[in-house]
């Protein structure tokens, strides 16, 4: 079993990284361009931040580009900060940090990036605007967010669309898909699931658990099933409908 789940996060990844590769073969700026890069601490050497690096870009121990793309993979020791990933940005034991993130973004610190379409997998995940994939660790928390997130902590400031499973989720704005944990709490239009010993919602969604509160059904509190509608004109069901 170990084995055959160890083989498929294998193949998620390989899976993620070739699809940021494939999304665009165009030039990423205007830098020079090398096909491996070192760096010893952030801007150290300068080349790191005016070099795009098509291979591979190391931080010995740490390595950073406020204006460089990698395509392909940075590694660092310490730390990792070039703005504009298309592939795997990982760090051994510290925080991994982009802007654009395409791929996989994993490190035994913080993984941050403010758009990311594929894997981020750390302690603390943050996505600061929106987000595409899966974000795997023990606190995850994105702004927008289409797709998977698990850990412990679960938290989606401004719309979901996707999974949540973990002790506590919560979702703010729009919510579509699914939460399954200890406590499920929405405050935006749900048209959704809710599955867990507490499930708390204050717009609407189905609901399927212990203690159900549902502010918009006729009865609020109730055991094991509760559901109210949603409102039709938030509805991410029915905002794609209306199109």
């Amino acid at each position: 079993m170990k084995k055959m789940t160890g083989l498929l996060f294998a193949v998620t990844v390989f899976a993620a990284c070739v699809t940021a590769f494939a999304a665009d073969t165009t030039p990423l700026s205007k830098n020079k361009r090398t096909i491996f890069a070192i760096g010893f601490f952030p801007s150290v050497p300068n080349s790191t931040n005016t070099y795009d690096v098509y291979g591979l870009k190391l931080g010995v121990p740490a390595v950073g580009g406020n204006e460089a793309w990698v395509c392909g993979q940075e590694a660092s020791i310490l730390y990792s900060s070039t703005m504009y990933i298309k592939g795997c940005q990982a760090t051994l034991a510290g925080p991994a940090i982009a802007s654009s993130m395409q791929g996989l973004q994993a490190a035994t610190g913080p993984a941050i990036a403010r758009n990311v379409a594929g894997i981020q997998a750390s302690p603390l995940t943050i996505c600061g605007g929106k987000g595409y994939g899966v974000q795997a660790s023990a606190v995850s928390i994105a702004s927008s967010f289409y797709g998977f997130q698990a850990g412990a902590v679960n938290i989606v400031s401004d719309g979901m669309d996707g999974f949540q499973f973990g002790a506590f989720n919560f979702v703010d704005e729009d919510f579509a898909g699914l939460q399954a944990g200890a406590v499920n709490l929405t405050t935006g239009p749900a048209c959704g699931l809710q599955l867990g010993v507490i499930n708390i919602a204050t717009r609407g969604g189905w609901q399927l658990g212990g203690i159900c509160i549902n502010t918009r059904a006729l009865i609020p509190v109730l055991p094991l099933v509760n559901y109210a509608g949603c409102d039709s004109a938030s509805c991410p069901n029915n905002k794609e409908a209306g199109k």
